[in-house]
């Protein structure tokens, strides 16, 4: 089985707690963590076991090359740029038919009007 020696201690560890041929303060002592820290790994370990238990779609997976998903997460950064270039965009036209108006209102000079008597 793939994995690092001290993941693979842990593992046997807790397998071995769990079918009760090792008790839990032995366990902690083998791996010098604490028991709480144990009855975490131990809490872990379960929760993942338990979920690879569900039952699943028949037939195989499909893979997902690693060029393919690069690929991907490449095309999504550009779609995510191309947005903000959009967004950008378009507030800058708006400013752009916005700002004449606001400039020849602020140029313009008050109308006088004679009040009537």
């Amino acid at each position: 089985m793939p994995g690092s020696s001290q993941a693979k201690e842990r593992l046997k560890a807790v397998v071995e707690n769990v079918a009760g041929t090792c008790r839990t303060l032995e366990a902690c002592a083998r791996l010098g963590v604490s028991l709480p820290r144990f009855q975490q790994l131990r809490q872990s370990a379960l929760l993942l076991w338990l979920e690879s238990m569900e039952p699943r779609t028949a037939g195989r997976r499909a893979k997902v090359h690693s060029a393919e998903a690069r690929r991907i997460k490449e095309l999504e950064e550009l779609l995510a740029a191309k947005e903000i270039e959009l967004r950008t965009a378009l507030a800058r036209e708006e400013i752009a038919l916005t700002l004449p108006r606001a400039a020849r209102e602020a140029t313009e000079p008050e109308k006088k009007t004679r009040r009537a008597k």
